[in-house]
């Protein structure tokens, strides 16, 4: 099932229409209908997760298990690798949701699982370090 299809069947679930996924979602209606007609098929990873809190779901359930982010590579499989690290896969999320420390891994995106681990390492030391 295509993303478009998967909102539509969530928001008739919620009984939403596109102005009330719009306020929910705070995006601007024309994007969401945008997003319903199937002329963005490819939703940025931090417009994807509004969506989904927004029809109350998973990244993952929109999108069929796969999600892709311009900066930071294929969200499922970096989450599947980090699975045995939570404070890692904590932190990863926490970048993905932060459009401005996205930015900053803007070459990360051609890092491999275990390479993007070895960054989060680094960072999550710093972060630790920072809170002693």
């Amino acid at each position: 099932m295509e993303l478009k299809d998967v909102m539509k069947l969530k928001m008739q679930q919620l009984n939403l229409n596109n102005q009330q996924l719009a306020k929910r979602a705070n995006l601007n209606p024309s994007t969401i209908s945008r997003y319903l007609t199937g002329e963005i098929s490819s939703i940025r990873g931090d417009k994807l997760r509004k969506v989904a809190d927004a029809l109350e779901c998973d990244v993952r359930e929109l999108t069929g298990g796969h999600v892709s982010d311009e900066y930071l590579g294929d969200y499922q499989e970096n989450i599947n690798y980090l699975s045995d690290r939570p404070e890692l896969a904590s932190l990863y999320n926490d970048i993905v949701d932060n459009e401005n420390l996205k930015l900053l891994f803007d070459k990360s995106r051609t890092l491999s699982p275990s390479d993007l681990e070895k960054v989060l390492v680094i960072i999550n030391t710093f972060i630790k370090e920072d809170n002693q």
